[in-house]
Formats: structure tokens, C-alpha cells, sequence
């Protein structure tokens, strides 16, 4: 398998090791947890990224902001209890068809709540939990 394929889209690149230590940092912040004490909600969930990260701007039920040079964005669904973080990585057209297939693989055999999407011709990192069960600790 070519390595700088599979550079693009894990560990191996800068950008890559910047926006999981940025993601992770931040649900390290939010208080990801199991067990939910008090239920978080959109206004919790709001306040908390306002409290940790930089130009938050809410619309409806998107929160867009910067955490650590890195352009995140949160989409909310009250409703169905789910909360995503999502981060472009990298214009499509850069990344080797190989590493697309192993962001692919990866989605289905060794991630849980990360995920790997592609939109608008961007790569993107997203990280999906339930909502409810964040914390604000």
C-alpha cells in the first residue's frame, strides 16, 4: 500500500494530528461522558463552546467557531438526541484514491462515534454522540 496515501487522512499529516488533538481537547472540555448527570441541551451544548472556543456564531441549530486554529462546526438535533462536530481536512482532489478507500474502511471497521465524510468536494472529520449524554464537566 502506498504510505503517502496513507499519510493524507491519518496520523502521518499535521493537519491531521492538529484537528485530533483540537477534537479531542474539545469533547475533553464539553465532558463527553456515559454517564449523564444533568442532560445536556442546545443551550448547554452552546454555552459550552462558547466558553472553550473562538468566533462562535449560532444559527438555528448549527454552531460554527474555531477551537485551536481549527474551523469546527456542531450540528444539533434535539429531537433525535444527537450532537455532531465536524471539521474539513482537505480538498478531495488531493487526497489519493487509496486513502479514500482506507478513510472508507475505517468508518466501518475501527471508528465509533469518528467518522470520515466527504461534501462539497472537502474531506471532512466528524465526531457524532448523543447529545444528552455530554456533560458540562
Amino acid at each position: 500500500m502506498n504510505q503517502g496515501a496513507v499519510g493524507i487522512l491519518t496520523k502521518g499529516t499535521t493537519h491531521m494530528k492538529r484537528l485530533k488533538a483540537s477534537l479531542l481537547s474539545l469533547l475533553l472540555c464539553l465532558g463527553v461522558s456515559a454517564t449523564a448527570q444533568a442532560q445536556m441541551n442546545p443551550e448547554k451544548l452552546l454555552k459550552g463552546i462558547q466558553n472553550y472556543g473562538d468566533s462562535v456564531k449560532n444559527e438555528g441549530n448549527l454552531i460554527s467557531f474555531m477551537y485551536k486554529g481549527v474551523n469546527l462546526y456542531c450540528v444539533f438535533d434535539k429531537n433525535a438526541d444527537r450532537m455532531r462536530l465536524v471539521s474539513p481536512i482537505v480538498e478531495v482532489s488531493k487526497v489519493p484514491p487509496e486513502a479514500l478507500i482506507i478513510a472508507l474502511q475505517a468508518n466501518y471497521h475501527t471508528v465509533l462515534d469518528a467518522r470520515y465524510a466527504i461534501g462539497d468536494g472537502i474531506v471532512y472529520s466528524a465526531f457524532i454522540h448523543p447529545l444528552s449524554s455530554l456533560t458540562e464537566k
